[in-house]
């Protein structure tokens, strides 16, 4: 995203871009058969803190710590950036945790609030 546009603006082209990434999203493909379960032995993590970072202009990392000290790290492309924000803000709404997630200015495009993928 361009730098130079004034905060307003750049707010407005991020929410189109969050649009168009969950237009173009597949949250319908259930997961695949053989995936293996990685807290199989651990049980459930409690993420306490992370980080995003860019990787090169495809690529974005997120890294999440959790309370027993292990690190999660996985690289994801802008498309599923947006996934993942929009996974995570309609879980939030649906917990009723009142965090006031957005992803760029949410009067630009009014999210359906209704439905968790």
């Amino acid at each position: 995203m361009r730098k130079d546009l004034l905060p307003d603006a750049r707010e407005a082209v991020m929410a189109m871009q969050h649009q168009e990434a969950l237009q173009t999203s597949d949250f319908g493909t259930t997961h695949a058969e053989g995936n293996r379960n990685l807290t199989s032995n651990t049980g459930p993590l409690l993420v306490v803190g992370g980080s995003v970072s860019p990787v090169n202009p495809e690529l974005t990392r997120l890294s999440f710590n959790t309370d027993n000290g292990m690190a999660i790290n996985f690289s994801l492309n802008q498309q599923l950036v947006h996934a993942f924000c929009h996974l995570i803000i309609t879980t939030s709404v649906k917990a009723e945790w009142d965090l006031d997630l957005a992803v760029g200015d949410p009067s630009v495009v009014a999210a359906d609030k209704s439905k968790v993928h």
